[in-house]
């Protein structure tokens, strides 16, 4: 049996020195590049903390606890969503944030709001209404592939009528030699 020609060291070498690119390096995940689940969640959380710092330093606590906590939500599902894309956490996030613009614009617009903030603060119909949103997203998530689903298949049953009446209506007029 002839062996395999064996190149040596300095020829195996030469392409990448003679300026032919390098094979690319492997990538994980199949080669797919992806920011990582822990990056995802640091970023938030520090996004969250300059937020709140940011409130607190020039005299706004109340509003800052009110972005901190009524963000929470948002952050968890942040967390516990391992999706690539994170599709269910942005939209939790996104309904997070729905819930929460009343309470903004009213901190925003107001002369005082700082003074808003504490009253929202202690209302618990403001932790309900934001809460209940971030709630709402969970369940557009869970619920939306299930209707998505019998939708399609009731669309697949009307079709499938559709054609199997089409099909006896053939048979009626062509006889039974065009099924064999």
């Amino acid at each position: 049996m002839a062996e395999p020609e064996k190149k040596p060291a300095a020829a195996a070498a030469a392409p990448a020195a003679a300026g032919k690119p390098a094979a690319p390096a492997a990538t994980d995940k199949g080669g797919k590049k992806g920011k990582s689940i822990t990056g995802s969640i640091i970023t938030a959380c520090v996004v969250l903390t300059v937020v709140a710092f940011l409130f607190i330093s020039i005299g706004m606590g109340y509003v800052a606890a009110i972005l901190v906590i009524g963000m929470l939500p948002g952050v968890a599902s942040l967390m516990v969503d391992r999706r690539p894309g994170k599709f269910a956490s942005k939209t939790v996030m996104a309904f997070n944030m729905s819930g929460m613009m009343p309470h903004l614009a009213a901190m925003v617009y107001s002369n005082d709001p700082n003074g808003i903030a504490k009253a929202l603060f202690d209302d618990p119909m403001t932790w309900l209404w934001i809460y209940m949103f971030a709630a709402f997203g969970w369940l557009v998530i869970h619920l939306l592939p299930q209707i998505s689903f019998l939708l399609f298949s009731v669309k697949a049953e009307y079709k499938m009528k559709r054609i199997r009446s089409f099909q006896n209506a053939l048979v009626k007029e062509w006889g039974e030699e065009i099924t064999k």
